[in-house]
């Protein structure tokens, strides 16, 4: 029996672009072992220095956006959830923050996975990288 699955993969039926300004996002998870998942994603190429020292250079979060996927349906063994964002620039990074429900109801947070999605206007070519 599966326990516990978590299923996400970039540049496939899970990652697509929709149209010329939104990105469809799907994950697929056990059922009723997740509450909620939260997306968080912004700009791959938003870097700057670290302000401890300026000498390293980071990913700057803040300028990142985050929103709720929703339950789009479920099935005997798996929740089905979907989110569509629509990213400033024609690429995106994004990445899963999931509340998982365990048999003795702890609530843990985590991030399931990080992946750069870029596209380009009104085609269908979609270029893909997991982190």
């Amino acid at each position: 029996m599966i326990d516990y699955t978590l299923y996400h993969e970039a540049k496939s039926k899970f990652a697509y672009v929709y149209d010329k300004d939104t990105l469809h996002l799907r994950l697929l998870a056990s059922k009723g072992k997740v509450q909620k998942i939260e997306v968080i994603y912004g700009d791959p190429f938003f870097w700057g220095p670290v302000e401890s020292n300026p000498e390293k250079w980071e990913w700057k979060i803040a300028t990142s956006e985050n929103t709720l996927m929703t339950k789009e349906y479920e099935t005997s063994l798996f929740d089905h959830f979907f989110v569509a964002i629509k990213p400033e620039f024609k690429r995106a990074k994004y990445a899963f923050i999931i509340d998982f429900v365990y048999l003795i109801n702890i609530n843990l947070n985590y991030f399931f996975l990080s992946a750069n999605i870029e596209w380009y206007n009104s085609s269908a070519c979609l270029r893909s990288k997991t982190s």
